[in-house]
């Protein structure tokens, strides 16, 4: 390869690694944004949370409260206004669960001139997480998932349905609120429902296929968490969805 090419090379490179970062995905998303009426809140969920948050600290006209959930050792340094948190990964923790529901409670009494601006990467699914079960079951079940040889979209779909942000249900947490979602996707060919378990996203899976998982992988479940498995999670039945705007970046 002659040097002119291989300039060519590296620089084709060099930009699509810088194209995809959390930093540039933030930016290139809130370039244009422009607060609305109403308040703008931020939260961020995962491992690049804090960077993604940091971002659009500095973009942002303002933010009116916000909080960072990422995994133990990367908080680097305090964001203005924002709340940052360190939890359990891969299998969440008590501090996952907090500050979970710092989260809630963070945008509990919204109004429609309001804005919730959301981050989401990789790990997400430990990292923000409410269980519907308690906090030792879920722990367990996510520790057999981890063991079974399941992949990520089956460990999505059993998990969402123990959960109270995961499979949309975050987003209804939000309403009547503008919901803005930047999500980094460490899911292969990006389906919205299962990176992070889809906190803002329609569930696409169904309840059999939950169940079918459970009985595939012999899960060791309690009554209560096959019941959940059994239930629709909250946005498949119709009704008022959040708007909700997504960049998926692979």
């Amino acid at each position: 390869m002659d040097a002119a090419l291989r300039k060519d090379a590296d620089t084709i490179v060099r930009e699509s690694i810088a194209a995809v970062l959390p930093d540039e995905a933030v930016r290139k998303t809130l370039k244009n944004y422009r607060a609305s009426a109403g308040r703008t809140i931020l939260v961020a969920a995962g491992k690049a949370a804090w960077q993604m948050a940091k971002v659009a600290a500095d973009v942002l006209d303002r933010v009116d409260g916000g909080i960072v959930i990422t995994k133990y050792g990367h908080v680097m340094g305090e964001i203005p206004g924002v709340e940052c948190c360190e939890a359990g990964h891969p299998v969440p923790d008590g501090n996952s669960f907090a500050a979970t529901a710092k989260a809630l409670e963070l945008v509990r009494g919204l109004t429609a001139d309001d804005t919730v601006v959301f981050l989401l990467s990789g790990g997400g699914s430990a990292l923000f997480e409410l269980p519907k079960v308690p906090g030792e079951e879920l722990q367990d079940i996510t520790r057999q998932l981890l063991a079974s040889g399941a992949d990520i979209v089956e460990m999505n779909t059993i998990r969402k349905r123990l959960s109270n942000v995961k499979g949309g249900r975050f987003a209804l947490a939000c309403e009547p609120a503008r919901v803005l979602s930047i999500v980094l996707s460490d899911v292969l060919g990006d389906p919205l429902d299962m990176i992070a378990s889809g906190p803002a996203y329609p569930d696409g899976s169904t309840c059999e296929e939950a169940l079918a998982i459970a009985e595939k992988y012999k899960l060791k479940l309690s009554g209560k968490a096959l019941e959940l498995l059994k239930e629709a999670t909250a946005l498949t039945a119709p009704r008022t969805r959040p708007e909700v705007t997504w960049t998926a970046i692979a």
